[in-house]
């Protein structure tokens, strides 16, 4: 200690040699509860979905260990939100959970299987769009396509490989991740366009908005009655009454 602060002196630095020497999750923030009570609600929620094809599309996908492993630990984003390890699975589920209770409340209007798988597929470009490690960042294919584009060629290879998978389930379900940003100046080549593709809209940005609220109180001072300005949220929150709660409570799961 010096002058009340701690201080590190380092006597030898070496570079890794094999990369298990070391645990990445060291140093890098981790999804609140852990990136296996995600899976765990991830599954239960994939297991309410009673259509035979969109629960053989998504098997498709759990059954794809390349692919799972990028899904449980990928970042939801580099900065505005999500952006952590487990951070694409936590968005992805908590997505998955507000389509269905939605879809419970209006039964007339969505059909829940199709909006729920649609939740689950909307975002799985970014495990092809973020290349993180220690550091994040975008990888080639991520600037130069998206990760709309990527879904969408994602969900076509994995298709291709379902003997006579319904054409118009395929047509619905390429909506729902084309549209899911909502406008053409936010990245979606289209316009939701289908109460499923409005819905999920809605409920996903609702999701990445709240996270990002969190992520903005935390690192506001406490002790003052308003957040700073964020850009994002374009706004200042009032936090007088909530800051201190919001450091001490994870992040709702849905």
């Amino acid at each position: 200690m010096f002058n009340g602060s701690l201080i590190i002196n380092i006597e030898q630095i070496r570079t890794v040699v094999d990369r298990s020497e070391v645990h990445i999750e060291d140093f890098l923030e981790i999804v609140p509860g852990g990136i296996d009570l995600w899976l765990r609600k991830l599954i239960d929620l994939i297991d309410s979905v009673e259509d035979v094809d969109c629960r053989i599309l998504i098997n498709a996908f759990l059954n794809d260990a390349k692919f799972m492993e990028c899904f449980k630990t990928s970042p939801g984003g580099l900065h505005i939100h999500h952006n952590y390890v487990g951070g694409l699975l936590e968005h992805t589920t908590n997505a998955m959970g507000l389509v269905s209770q939605f879809s419970d409340r209006h039964p007339g209007l969505i059909n829940r299987d199709i909006l729920v798988t649609g939740a689950f597929l909307h975002d799985i470009g970014k495990t092809r769009e973020i290349l993180w490690d220690i550091t994040k960042d975008y990888t080639t294919e991520g600037k130069l396509l998206g990760q709309i584009v990527l879904g969408v060629m994602m969900f076509k290879e994995k298709v291709s490989t379902i003997p006579k998978f319904p054409g118009d389930l395929s047509i619905l379900l390429l909506h729902l991740i084309a549209s899911h940003h909502g406008n053409l100046e936010y990245g979606s080549p289209v316009k939701p366009s289908t109460p499923e593709a409005l819905a999920l809209h809605m409920m996903e940005a609702a999701d990445a908005r709240i996270n990002h609220m969190y992520r903005h109180l935390n690192s506001s001072d406490p002790d003052r009655d308003w957040s700073s300005y964020d850009k994002i949220l374009e706004t200042q929150i009032y936090q007088k009454k909530y800051a201190k709660n919001i450091r001490q409570t994870s992040l709702i799961a849905v």
